[in-house]
């Protein structure tokens, strides 16, 4: 949340007058409807020419805002992100709020703002978010609020396959290789393509064959020409079309799938086996860039045998796919593709069938087509299945972001999601592996950042006259190494589940055996300082090349393998100035802190009654 200088000024200054209002939404059980409700600390009322207009906020609030925030669980560098919660404490000694108890408050929109009580105009945002619920005393209302977080509290995905689609209709001719449609078959071209088309009644019963072309404007469709109709069906054929295109019965309330950047060796969901057609995604996609048989890829090297187009290229060669019962053709408009008859043994049963994808092509607020940096996946996500619309977004924190490590910077990124999964659950896996943690700010904004080194120039600084404590906690032993898993392998195969060739290939075969390929930076040096170092926990990641795996290796040693401080403090400051992750510097004559130490802020708990803030800060 950026404030203009004038606001931080204002904040800045002990002396200023202080008002604060709260505004929130509260639907009403008895009428059935939403009512708007005013409270502020000190009274107030909107002027003629304010918007809104000559509006009253009843003088009711005894606490504006306490509200806590992390980066991480608290406690914790690195980890899964939290959400941020507090509470808002309304006057009631004279029992005129007891009609709260008839409304409905959780998950309502609520605002506080502050200001010098001039015009409405000059009040400001300080917090944007949702209300939980209502505790009750004798003398006050407790209404305990929440950020924005809840609303990416969701499944990713809802749209489910519907099964087998039935089609009927009355031939309204036929030849021994085709067959002329109901007049009210579909007007699209091609629509019928692939599908299987059975003579249930009439003339014909009993057969069953593939549709390999559809004219819709004559209706005429054409059936494979190596089985023609053995009996010719005519006006009195009654048939069924088998539409498999959203998935066969077997499917029929499966979640689909989706795929979000560049994934390896995903398993695609087999929609029509009849057809041999796969699904990676439920919509367009950038690419699928191979596609691979019992981990043997389809196509084949200009020279010697290669099980993979890798390792042919490397060795100089050039790897290609052939067209037809021995390739496999691609639907990226639909997250599609389909293999030839031939490929592996001529059934899917037979073999594994996994793919390398580029994956969600689709245009959201910021970006069109494929993406495959974490800032643009985590707003395609967001974006498009989380509800949020460009606004709920804080287009600058991403754009810091964006260049915040090489890695965020050039890695690419994937993540498939094969039957459904809480989106809160995607961010965290793709944003906690690097290091990064996402929020929403106090005007309700989404922001993402990472933890690196400490700013030179700090934003406060702390002495022992605004300090009121401070207490030193364990961060534990620097560590002499770190690891990351890269190159993840969404289909890790086992023996049985690999082609001959692919047994006899042994390197190859060791590769598909492992989901990461691992990657480690070591700083021996830190042993000799830290007797008791350790390699640290390996971290996997979604990065695809294992080079910027390395990087990621040598940034975390690097932020990791030196002594390290993490403080809980609490500081006499007006509330409302500082953010997550901003550096600020503690002075004091303790801890070795007498020259000033730049600190980032990991946690950061503000209570506007008391003027108080409390920080875990790191450094």
């Amino acid at each position: 949340m950026a404030l203009t200088t004038a606001q931080i000024k204002y904040l800045r200054d002990a002396y200023a007058p202080r008002n604060y209002l709260v505004e929130f939404d509260a639907y009403n059980l008895v009428t059935s409807s939403v009512e708007s409700l005013y409270y502020s600390t000190d009274g107030f009322t909107s002027n003629p020419s304010d918007t809104p207009s000559n509006r009253h906020f009843d003088s009711r609030v005894k606490s504006a805002l306490s509200m806590s925030r992390n980066m991480y669980s608290p406690g914790k560098i690195g980890g899964r992100s939290v959400p941020s919660f507090g509470t808002i404490k309304l006057t009631n000694t004279d029992g005129a709020l007891d009609f709260l108890q008839s409304y409905s408050l959780n998950g309502r929109d609520i605002k506080v703002k502050v200001g010098d009580g001039t015009s409405y105009n000059s009040f400001f945002n300080i917090f944007v978010g949702t209300m939980d619920q209502i505790e009750w005393s004798s003398t006050e209302v407790l209404i305990k609020i929440r950020d924005y977080q809840h609303k990416l509290d969701k499944d990713i995905e809802i749209d489910n396959y519907t099964g087998t689609i039935e089609v009927t209709g009355t031939a309204q001719a036929a030849s021994t290789s085709s067959i002329t449609l109901a007049s009210s078959s579909s007007g699209t071209p091609s629509y019928y393509k692939y599908m299987d088309i059975e003579i249930t009644s009439g003339t014909g019963y009993d057969q069953k064959r593939k549709i390999t072309a559809y004219d819709s404007g004559t209706k005429v469709a054409t059936i494979k020409s190596t089985t023609p109709w053995v009996t010719v069906p005519d006006t009195t054929s009654v048939y069924k079309i088998y539409n498999n295109s959203n998935g066969e019965d077997r499917l029929k309330d499966k979640i689909k799938p989706l795929c979000y950047g560049e994934v390896a060796h995903i398993e695609p969901i087999e929609i029509d086996p009849n057809n041999r057609v796969f699904q990676v995604h439920n919509g367009a996609i950038g690419d699928v860039t191979a596609v691979y048989a019992g981990g043997s890829q389809i196509g084949s090297c200009s020279s010697g045998s290669y099980t993979n187009a890798f390792d042919c290229e490397s060795d100089g060669y050039t790897w290609s796919v052939p067209a037809g019962v021995s390739g496999f053709t691609k639907d990226l408009a639909n997250g599609k593709f389909t293999i030839g008859s031939s490929v592996g043994g001529g059934s899917s049963a037979d073999y594994v069938i996994t793919a390398d994808v580029k994956g969600s092509a689709e245009t959201d607020s910021f970006n069109s087509g494929y993406v495959s940096h974490l800032g643009d996946l985590i707003k395609r996500i967001v974006l498009t299945k989380g509800g949020l619309i460009a606004t709920d977004i804080d287009a600058s924190s991403f754009t810091e972001f964006d260049t915040a490590t090489t890695t965020i910077q050039y890695g690419d990124l994937g993540y498939y999601v094969p039957e459904g999964e809480n989106i809160l659950n995607v961010l965290d896996e793709l944003i906690s592996s690097l290091g990064a943690f996402y929020t929403f700010d106090r005007a309700g904004k989404l922001v993402v950042g990472v933890l690196i080194e400490p700013s030179v120039t700090a934003k406060e600084t702390f002495t022992d006259i605004e300090l009121i404590s401070i207490s030193r906690r364990s961060v534990g032993i620097p560590s002499v190494s770190q690891t990351v898993g890269t190159r993840k392998q969404w289909k890790v195969f086992s023996e049985g589940d690999m082609a001959g060739a692919v047994l006899s290939d042994e390197p190859y075969r060791n590769r598909l055996e492992n989901e990461f390929v691992d990657e480690s930076y070591e700083d021996l040096t830190v042993k000799t300082k830290h007797l008791l170092a350790e390699e640290a926990e390996k971290v996997d990641t979604y990065l695809t090349c294992n080079c910027l795996g390395y990087e990621e290796a040598k940034r975390k040693q690097t932020l990791y393998g030196v002594e390290r401080d993490l403080f809980k403090i609490k500081v006499k400051t007006q509330p409302f100035m500082l953010e997550l992750n901003d550096t600020i510097q503690i002075k004091l004559d303790r801890y070795g802190l007498d020259n000033g130490k730049n600190m980032r802020i990991v946690s950061l708990n503000e209570d506007a009654l008391k003027n108080e803030v409390t920080m875990e800060v790191w450094g």
